[in-house]
């Protein structure tokens, strides 16, 4: 599962270790932290110097078929969100979000079916992951192989 506005077709995903049911679809969105620019002083005015402060932004959204189970997973508690895909040449991929948050609803969504050509109609769901101090992207976001 690569990060972007790719919609990926997942094998499980889970919130914590508990599967979240129906849950079919996710997407992972990495985006640079805020900017913060030096306004510069009185001798010299305008922006001197802009410095990327933040590090990373990782947002992620869940679809799935039960309406009810997607509205109850909205603000619960932060946990790991586990994305199970398959990735590359078929091959199973793991993608675990730490501290993952919902907070908010993205009301019904239609994705392509990947078995008629149509669409499904699905549920959506959104979050952020909440970093700590000593939080770094590699312990925010990791992608493994998944032998399930």
């Amino acid at each position: 599962m690569a990060a972007g506005a790719r919609i990926f077709y997942c094998r499980t995903v889970t919130k914590n270790a508990t599967p979240i049911a129906d849950a079919v679809a996710g997407r992972i969105r990495l985006t640079p932290g805020p900017e913060f620019v030096d306004p510069g002083g009185a001798a010299a005015p305008g922006p001197v110097e802009v410095q990327q402060g933040g590090g990373y932004d990782i947002g992620f959204d869940i679809f799935g078929r039960d309406l009810n189970v997607m509205k109850a997973l909205l603000g619960s508690a932060a946990e790991n969100i586990i994305f199970a895909t398959k990735g590359v040449a078929g091959a199973n991929e793991k993608h675990t979000l730490k501290n993952g948050k919902i907070t908010a609803w993205l009301g019904q969504v239609e994705i392509p079916d990947p078995t008629s050509g149509g669409v499904t109609q699905v549920y959506g769901v959104s979050g952020r992951c909440e970093w700590t101090s000593t939080d770094t992207l590699a312990l925010m976001w990791v992608a493994a192989a998944d032998a399930a």
